[in-house]
């Protein structure tokens, strides 16, 4: 028996039903607390049971979108287990295409928004009627469209996030994109870029201006293009953003002020837009 004072999001537990002890004592970990009085026990708790448990009938056919709904009198709390934790900053970004078995949107949000609040998310009003809910929870975002949720989750999330959408039954999974990016603010990304690259952008920007004749020149706004978009580090925030603003657009161009500053790069008397390296032959 668990109060409400010890419960929690995360919590590992046991199950105990005392009034059938033949039972199987599954284990699981708590996705969302439902309180249902004011008493020290008066909740619920929506529990996703370990791997080996999901299956088991008493499981498998009693479960509401593959969670257990627990009583407080029903559980025991398990030691804190030491979690692998994923590499700071990493993220996954995803899209996971929908088709609908009823063109009713009402019908799937029925469905979809119980079940994200029974794992734990926040839901977001709309705005207007036409605008999707968002779904949040930590660092895992989804957008609930109906023909496409997508957003950003740590890749440990990402299967079960997956394993839930299965349980759905309005509408089937068609296709599933992910790709790997990171969640570092403007100012992180900037500091990773003087990390990686301070020691070698001269380098790269002076190769990249150097002709073959002194006097050609080449396009100075196509040259910083082209090196912000290949050390561009790809986060959640920038995902469809490049060009001037961008942080490694602004980065580039700040390198490339320097050597234009010390002599390095010349520009052309003809034309301001026009570059090259001094030393070009």
């Amino acid at each position: 028996m668990i109060s409400k004072k010890d419960i929690y999001v995360g919590a590992r537990i046991i199950s105990n039903d005392s009034e059938n002890p033949s039972s199987v004592n599954i284990k699981g970990t708590v996705q969302s607390i439902n309180s249902t009085g004011e008493g020290e026990f008066d909740y619920t708790a929506a529990v996703l049971p370990d791997e080996e448990f999901r299956q088991l009938p008493g499981i498998k056919d009693n479960c509401y979108f593959g969670l257990t709904i627990c009583f407080s009198f029903d559980i025991d709390l398990l030691p804190i287990q030491r979690v692998i934790q994923d590499t700071p900053h990493i993220m996954k970004k995803f899209k996971i295409n929908l088709q609908l078995h009823n063109d009713d949107t009402k019908y799937f949000y029925n469905e979809l928004v119980p079940m994200l609040l029974a794992y734990g998310y926040e839901i977001s009003a709309n705005q207007t009627e036409w605008e999707a809910p968002e779904a949040r929870k930590d660092k895992t975002r989804i957008y609930c469209h109906p023909l496409q949720l997508a957003g950003e989750c740590l890749p440990s999330e990402f299967k079960q996030i997956e394993q839930m959408l299965c349980h759905g039954k309005t509408y089937e999974i068609h296709k599933i994109l992910s790709e790997q990016m990171f969640d570092y603010t403007e100012a992180e990304e900037l500091e990773q870029y003087h990390l990686q690259y301070d020691d070698i952008i001269p380098i790269m920007l002076l190769d990249a201006f150097r002709t073959k004749q002194p006097n050609d020149y080449k396009n100075t706004r196509q040259v910083v293009e082209t090196i912000s978009k290949k050390i561009k580090i790809i986060t959640i925030y920038n995902y469809f953003w490049s060009g001037d603003g961008s942080v490694s657009t602004e980065y580039v161009k700040v390198a490339y002020n320097t050597l234009l500053q010390n002599g390095k790069i010349s520009i052309s008397p003809k034309d301001v837009h026009q570059s090259r390296t001094e030393e070009s032959i």
